[in-house]
């Protein structure tokens, strides 16, 4: 679907990020409105286009899955950096329930964290799961994806994409509420796709 401004828009902006649409790097879906019918166009990047424009930006991702048996604990540092410490033994089973995921993204060269996040399963976890989404059975990627997408938002401009998964949140959001903030380099490509 869409019209031939849209199309333009979506390929302008898999440019601009150098993504590649053929990798499933980045791709693009028409959203519904309210009433079910077709809504505004969606940019999603993936989560392999995440970590390509986190390493472009010479950002380092570490990310684990916290499950309710695990030992977990995140404190302050003096220098205001999140210390995360993680730990767990035995089979996911034994570990128990998932219970969110996190991420840290931090500079490769100098060692300074840019980005935290911990995505709680309840906040998460879609609430009309069905067998045929891969929340059914990949849970542990889908939260883990979730906590990387923000750490590397918090660490990198993303202006005009949607993170894989916001699609959901878009399309049960009101129109309203709908709109994103783009940044002023994204607005100008927007501007010429619609010319």
């Amino acid at each position: 679907g869409g019209n031939d401004s849209e199309r333009a828009q979506a390929l302008e902006l898999a440019w601009a990020y150098q993504l590649d649409p053929y990798a499933n790097e980045i791709w693009f879906a028409k959203g519904r409105n309210q009433n079910g019918g077709e809504g505004k166009l969606l940019i999603m990047v993936g989560r392999d286009g995440l970590r390509k424009i986190a390493q472009r930006n010479g950002l380092d991702l570490d990310c684990d899955v916290v499950r309710a048996n695990d030992t977990f604990k995140v404190t302050r540092g003096s220098d205001r950096s999140r210390v995360i410490e993680h730990s767990y033994d035995g089979t996911d089973e034994a570990r128990g329930a998932i219970v969110g995921a996190w991420a840290e993204c931090w500079e490769r060269q100098t060692g300074v964290q840019r980005g935290y996040f911990f995505a709680s399963i309840a906040e998460f976890r879609p609430a009309d799961v069905n067998k045929h989404t891969p929340w059914a059975k990949q849970e542990s990627v889908m939260i883990l994806a979730a906590a990387e997408r923000q750490a590397v938002r918090q660490s990198t401009p993303l202006g005009g994409l949607l993170e894989e998964g916001e699609d959901a949140l878009v399309n049960e959001a009101p129109a309203a509420v709908v709109g994103i903030e783009l940044a002023p380099a994204v607005e100008g490509v927007l501007a010429r796709a619609t010319q």
